[in-house]
């Protein structure tokens, strides 16, 4: 897994509004939500689980950017399955 490429992707979204209602968008399809294919729309390269895994290792040790703390206490964050 590229670690380093989630992190960018999630760098990316933090800096980009146009990003961050992107993400609210797929937020809003629910467990059909896809950020792989909305990261690789931008050129980050990875996989859904290795996406699921790197966000869940990021929220368990309290690595979360201002917008994903936003988006965790407005219940919109993505759960790993």
């Amino acid at each position: 897994m590229s670690k380093q490429v989630i992190s960018d992707f999630r760098t990316a979204v933090e800096a980009s509004r146009e990003l961050q209602n992107e993400v609210r968008a797929e937020l809003a399809r629910g467990d059909d939500a896809d950020f792989a294919t909305l990261g690789q729309r931008h050129g980050f390269a990875f996989t859904t689980e290795e996406f699921n895994e790197a966000y869940a290792a990021s929220r368990s040790e309290g690595e979360l950017t201002r917008f994903e703390m936003e988006m965790v206490s407005a219940g919109g964050a993505k759960k790993s399955k």
